[in-house]
């Protein structure tokens, strides 16, 4: 009988700490529903970064997206689940969607036509070179690319006027050795 009447105090001290842990963490929780007022960064930034500090530049770019959109480093960032507001960043750059490979290596971002961040800065921070003026001359963008031994860059400038970044893909590169 004892352990019996020891068995069920047991099991509802459980139940109630599991109730308590799980009410603390429901009122401490941060609004995960809409991104950060406080951005500390610009778009200038992250991609000098990127170029100055290689895959610790990539990295800091992926944290700092996951802590202004309040979302977990451990989760993915997608428009479909957690990034579908857009931010605006220190330098007034909007960046309307944002998405993180699977592998946490890599970090692509739609940005708004205004206000305009410009392919001249682009080029000028990251030494990307005019890849193409969109398939066979024919498209509506622009595509740019700066590649190193540790970080890749790629971004395209879309129509009107192709003078604005539209679309940034940063991620790290992989060399593999030679056999």
């Amino acid at each position: 009988m004892a352990a019996i009447l020891r068995g069920g105090i047991k099991k509802m001290y459980w139940t109630r700490l599991t109730l308590i842990v799980f009410v603390a963490g429901c009122v401490s929780a941060k609004d995960m529903s809409r991104p950060s007022d406080d951005p500390k960064v610009g778009l200038e930034q992250w991609l000098r970064s990127s170029v100055e500090n290689g895959h610790e530049g990539v990295d800091e770019i992926i944290r700092t997206a996951h802590v202004l959109y309040n979302v977990p480093l451990e989760t993915g960032l997608s428009l479909l689940t957690n990034t579908a507001a857009p931010i605006t960043l220190a330098d007034g750059t909007v960046i309307s969607e944002v998405t993180t490979n699977a592998t946490g290596s890599g970090i692509g971002m739609t940005v708004a036509k205004q206000p305009c961040f410009s392919v001249e800065k682009a080029v000028a921070l990251t030494g990307a070179r005019k890849m193409s003026d969109g398939p066979h001359g024919a498209s509506s963008y622009d595509a740019y690319v700066s590649s190193s031994q540790v970080v890749s860059i790629d971004f395209s400038a879309a129509e009107p006027g192709r003078n604005c970044v539209s679309s940034l893909y940063i991620s790290k590169t992989f060399l593999q050795e030679a056999p």
